[in-house]
């Protein structure tokens, strides 16, 4: 209990600093034993402020002053002041596992056989959905509790963000290689297709074209992947492919021996499948829920940016491919 004591207090100077907004610990309800014994002490000094039947009386005289009754469950407090005012002796953690405990004080410890694990609830004062915001907050607290002499190992960090934060990190590792494999399987499976190294660069082009829009305008909105927005990625490249693969084909397999014939139906194709695909995910970003609504803003970019890429980048490699033939002719 003194330790745990000394962590609730080490974490005073971040909620004063405005990064912690509350503490909750067993050091509020139930202070150590060092404590209780000047509290008991004082009591006993001051046996009149602390009379019950007195703070029962004036109270009394109060709720009835401002229109209100003394109730039952009012009585039932004050008998339990009164117990509390005339104990002699102090709490220790064995006394945690008494029945009539109340929850309050539960959820601030965790018993394993004699053994007493005391739980601090910290809530910070900003929202942490950001990963580097959760490892900034996770470092400033363990740099608070070393510089109090708290050793790393008597102590264990746990929580919601902070498990999502770890959550994070490990999807992004593993989306690595899986976006490794994955371009590796679709650049194999198009040079078997076209079997010609320039048509392979124009399939991809609206796509890397696209993921580079969609990275630099991440870095410019400040979003950052998560395991939500981070599932549309592979959507992202299956329809930078298409757009990629269905403009290459129209240029490989021209109407009339012209590709800028066939360019303009491709093209609305294209348009059309991704306007009604960035319809449906932008109805995401509405959503109050931070992760949908990166998730619908980060397909809604990427899908852009492959859109605007094929309609832009890829005429402009066409029209210089038919002028090149129509001067060579």
């Amino acid at each position: 209990m003194n330790q745990e004591a000394v962590i609730a207090q080490s974490l005073r100077s971040l909620q004063e600093a405005g990064d912690i907004a509350k503490i909750i610990s067993m050091s509020h309800l139930l202070p150590p034993p060092s404590r209780q014994k000047i509290n008991m002490d004082w009591i006993q000094l001051h046996p009149n402020e602390f009379d019950s039947q007195r703070i029962q009386k004036r109270l009394e005289r109060a709720l009835t002053k401002y229109g209100f009754r003394f109730s039952q469950g009012t009585q039932h407090y004050i008998d339990q002041l009164g117990q509390g005012f005339a104990r002699d002796s102090v709490l220790l953690p064995s006394h945690l596992n008494a029945p009539d405990i109340g929850p309050d004080l539960k959820r601030l410890f965790f018993q394993k056989d004699n053994r007493f694990t005391a739980i601090i609830y910290i809530h910070p004062s900003r929202d942490l959905w950001l990963y580097k915001d959760t490892s900034r907050f996770k470092t400033r607290l363990v740099q608070s509790l070393t510089q109090a002499g708290i050793d790393p190992g008597g102590y264990d960090l746990t929580g919601a963000n902070l498990l999502t934060g770890q959550l994070k990190a490990l999807i992004l590792q593993n989306l690595k290689v899986s976006l490794i494999l994955a371009a590796s399987s679709i650049l194999v499976i198009l040079w078997f297709y076209f079997r010609k190294l320039r048509y392979l660069f124009y399939a991809i082009l609206p796509l890397v074209s696209g993921l580079s829009v969609l990275m630099g305008m991440m870095v410019l909105l400040s979003i950052e992947f998560n395991f939500l927005n981070i599932m549309v990625i592979p959507m992202i490249i299956g329809i930078g492919i298409d757009d990629g693969v269905h403009f290459t084909n129209t240029l490989r397999y021209p109407d009339d021996n012209s590709s800028l014939n066939g360019l303009f139906q491709t093209g609305r194709a294209v348009v059309l499948t991704s306007l009604t695909t960035i319809a449906g995910f932008g109805s995401i970003i509405l959503s109050h829920y931070p992760g949908l609504k990166s998730m619908g803003t980060v397909a809604v970019i990427g899908i852009a940016g492959c859109l605007l890429s094929s309609i832009i980048i890829m005429p402009a490699i066409f029209f210089h491919i038919e002028r090149n033939k129509r001067q060579i002719t």
